[in-house]
C-alpha cells in the first residue's frame, strides 16, 4: 500500500474512530454521569475501584476487550483490561469506539440503533439513539451534535453545556459561506466552550482543505487553511489550548500507479498564531517533501514530521531549526497520538503498536492479545 493510501485509511479509521473540570455550580462529572449505570449488556471483568485523575491511553482488542494504560505508568506496565463487553445483539460491523470527552462512545452498541457510553471503569453509563455526528470537549463539559454524512436527520451544529443542560448556540451552515458543496464536520471544541473547530469532508470520505475556527460567542468563522496556503488538513496539526496551528505546504503531482497525489519538494513548514492570525515560516526544505505533522501537546516549541515516501521515517524538530537533519531522526512508523512526552506509533510492517518517548527516545512495545488490536485515543481524566 502506498504511503498516501495508508494515510487515507488511517484517517478514515480515526474519523470513524486537559484542564480540570470547570465549576459553574456543579462539576462536569455531575453533569455527565447518570445516577446509576445502565447495564443492558453483560460486562465481564469491569474494574470497580476508583481511578486516579490523569492521562490514559485506551485500546481495543478482540473487538470486545477494552484496555487502559496510565501515561505516568508507561515505563513500568502494560495496558490493563477494564472491561469485556459481551453483546449478543450487536449488529454486523461490531462496536465502533471513540473517545468522547471523559468516556468512550460505542456505535453499533445495540441492535435497535442504540449507542452506548462507557466509563474507564467499565460501566455502561447510558444508551441513546445512534448519532454519528457528535463530539465532546476533553473535559466532558460541552457536547456538539450535527448531521454527519452517516446520519439522516437534518440539524444545525448544536453546542450544549452539559452542566446547565442548556443549548449554548445553534450554528447554521450559512456561517461557513465559503465551504462550497462539501460536508462540514466539527472535530474539536475547547474546554472553555468558546471555540469550535470544523473542517470539510465529502461524502466519499476524501479530505479537502477547509479548516475553520468558530467563535461561539459571536458566531464569527475564521478560515485557517487559506492563511497558511494549506491544501489538505492531513498536512496540519492543531494545538487549540496553546493557540497554535502548524501546517506544511508542498507541491503535488498525480501518481502514475494510483488515484492519489505524490508530494514533491519544496516543503514549507509554517506556524499560525491563532490569536494574531499571523503566519511564520519555520523552515523551507528545497530537496524533500514532508507530511503528517504533530505539534507538541504540552506547548513546547517542537514538532514531529514524517519524511514522505521514505519508509515512514519520523523526525523530532525544534522550532528554531532551519533544517531537518539525521540527528533529528526519532523512529519509524505512523504517529497516532502524542500525549505528554509519549508518541503512540503504529509499526507499518505489522500494524503493532509502540510508545516512543520524545525526551529519552525510549521505545516500549504494547502487548495486547490480538494482532489486530487498535488504539482508540487518549483521555485526560479529571
Amino acid at each position: 500500500m502506498k504511503p498516501f493510501q495508508t494515510l487515507l485509511l488511517l484517517a478514515v479509521l480515526i474519523l470513524i474512530g486537559g484542564m480540570a473540570a470547570i465549576y459553574w455550580g456543579k462539576t462536569v462529572e455531575d453533569a455527565t454521569a447518570p445516577v446509576e449505570a445502565v447495564q443492558t449488556i453483560e460486562v465481564v471483568e469491569a474494574v470497580e475501584e476508583e481511578i486516579a485523575p490523569g492521562a490514559y491511553l485506551v485500546f481495543q482488542a478482540n473487538e470486545w476487550d477494552f484496555y487502559r494504560l496510565a501515561v505516568e505508568d508507561i515505563a513500568d506496565s502494560q495496558p490493563r483490561k477494564f472491561a469485556t463487553l459481551k453483546n449478543p445483539l450487536a449488529v454486523s460491523g461490531g462496536l465502533t469506539p471513540y473517545v468522547y470527552g471523559q468516556h468512550l462512545l460505542l456505535h453499533r452498541y445495540l441492535q435497535d440503533e442504540q449507542d452506548g457510553i462507557v466509563s474507564l471503569k467499565g460501566e455502561v453509563l447510558q444508551t441513546r439513539p445512534m448519532q454519528w455526528g457528535t463530539i465532546r470537549s476533553a473535559n466532558g463539559r460541552y457536547e456538539v451534535v450535527w448531521k454527519s454524512v452517516y446520519d439522516e436527520v437534518e440539524t444545525d451544529i448544536v453546542v450544549t453545556d452539559l452542566v446547565s443542560g442548556e443549548v449554548v448556540v445553534s450554528i447554521p451552515e450559512s456561517v461557513f459561506a465559503d465551504a462550497g458543496a462539501f460536508a462540514l464536520e466539527p472535530f474539536l471544541i475547547n474546554d472553555q466552550g468558546t471555540s469550535l473547530y470544523v473542517h470539510e469532508v465529502c461524502a466519499c470520505e476524501a479530505t479537502v482543505a477547509g479548516v475553520w475556527r468558530v467563535n461561539l460567542e459571536t458566531l464569527q468563522a475564521t478560515r485557517l487553511d487559506t492563511l497558511v496556503n494549506l491544501d489538505s488538513w492531513f498536512l496540519s496539526s492543531l494545538d487549540a489550548q496553546g493557540g497554535r496551528f502548524l501546517s506544511i505546504s508542498t507541491e503535488r503531482e498525480p501518481a502514475e500507479d494510483g488515484p492519489y497525489d505524490e508530494l514533491l519538494p519544496p516543503s514549507t513548514i509554517r506556524m499560525l498564531d491563532l490569536e494574531t492570525l499571523e503566519a511564520t515560516d519555520l523552515l523551507v526544505d528545497e530537496a524533500r517533501a514532508w507530511d503528517v505533522p504533530w505539534l507538541d501537546p504540552e506547548g513546547n516549541d517542537r514538532y514531529v514530521v514524517r519524511l514522505w515516501d521514505k519508509g515512514n521515517r519520523l523526525y523530532l524538530v525544534d522550532f528554531e531549526d532551519k533544517a531537518i537533519t539525521e540527528e533529528d531522526y526519532l523512529t519509524d512508523g505512523w504517529v497516532l497520538d502524542w500525549v505528554g512526552d509519549w508518541l503512540v506509533v503504529m509499526n507499518t510492517d505489522d500494524s503493532s503498536l509502540k510508545l516512543v518517548n520524545t525526551q529519552t527516545r525510549e521505545e516500549v512495545e504494547i502487548e495486547l492479545p490480538d494482532e489486530y488490536a487498535g488504539y482508540i485515543g487518549s483521555i485526560e481524566l479529571n
